[in-house]
């Protein structure tokens, strides 16, 4: 977390991907959610591609990334993949979504491909109406999530 919080001095940072290696999980998650989260409202951050790998995220995780990214007008590229047994469920995933409707966004690609199974009917719906005003997101990449949860309603919402 000491290490996010320390590239908000590091304004020529355009690309930042993030990779954790296993370990017990702890509040340590959160720590870093939140410095993460302080960086890309921080206005003199010009991260524009945002990857990271390898993490455990929850709902309040996911909700801190989504929430800093309403303030963030650069970021144009984020891309996430979970630890299988992460825990975020559609409420997370509906509260993250609403970054999207945010008029000011910068978001031009978002990759949920590596997020296995959380995102459903209730997930895709929050996404769709997130979307209904979006004019700058290019591409919504679910890709190699298990759309088991998936409807047909919930894709036609898109």
């Amino acid at each position: 977390a000491e290490l996010i919080a320390s590239l908000a001095f590091h304004h020529n940072l355009r690309e930042l991907y993030l990779c954790f290696a296993e370990y017990e999980r702890t509040n340590y998650e959160r720590k870093w959610c939140v410095a993460l989260g302080n960086l890309l409202k921080n206005q003199e951050t010009q991260v524009e591609k945002l990857s990271i790998y390898n993490s455990f995220v929850d709902d309040e995780g996911v909700t801190i990334l989504g929430n800093a990214l309403v303030k963030n007008n650069e970021l144009k590229q984020f891309n996430i993949f979970l630890q299988e047994n992460q825990s975020i469920t559609s409420t997370g995933w509906v509260a993250f979504s609403r970054c999207l409707a945010n008029p000011n966004s910068s978001l031009e690609e978002l990759d949920l491909s590596g997020t296995g199974n959380s995102i459903n009917d209730e997930a895709i719906i929050g996404f769709a109406n997130a979307l209904a005003n979006n004019r700058r997101l290019k591409t919504l990449h679910f890709g190699f999530i298990n759309t088991s949860g998936i409807t047909p309603s919930g894709w036609s919402a898109l």
